[in-house]
């Protein structure tokens, strides 16, 4: 768990955070929705949270926590043959990324997950 992932879609690609396996899927957050929720939980509290009454009672319900991301998932098991063309473990996510804000996107997400004791890598 923990791990940075590339997941092939079809024709496209997406980043994760590995979550883990369950009823024949591998399950992954979605690789900005960390950080985006962890700025979005400081906007609440500073009364700055205006358009999102859902997110807003998610917060006073959980806090911030991981319960609060986006979790994606693909069919097919765990981290085995049948994800084996579809799902790499990136080991230098920043390394693969050209655009500063790619960079600053994935070192908040990382932060938030660390936050919440997730064990990001």
């Amino acid at each position: 768990m923990g791990d940075f992932i590339l997941v092939a879609y079809n024709n496209w690609i997406s980043f994760g955070w590995y979550c883990g396996t369950g009823r024949g899927t591998l399950q992954y957050y979605h690789f900005g929705d960390p950080g985006e929720k962890q700025k979005m939980f400081q906007d609440w509290q500073d009364g700055k949270l205006k358009n999102s009454v859902w997110h807003a009672k998610q917060f006073e319900k959980h806090g911030f926590s991981s319960k609060l991301f986006y979790k994606s998932y693909i069919y097919g098991g765990g981290l085995d043959v049948s994800h084996g063309s579809r799902v790499i473990k990136i080991t230098d996510p920043e390394r693969i990324f050209t655009e500063q804000e790619d960079i600053d996107k994935y070192r908040k997400s990382k932060e938030a997950l660390i936050s919440v004791k997730f064990p990001a890598k």
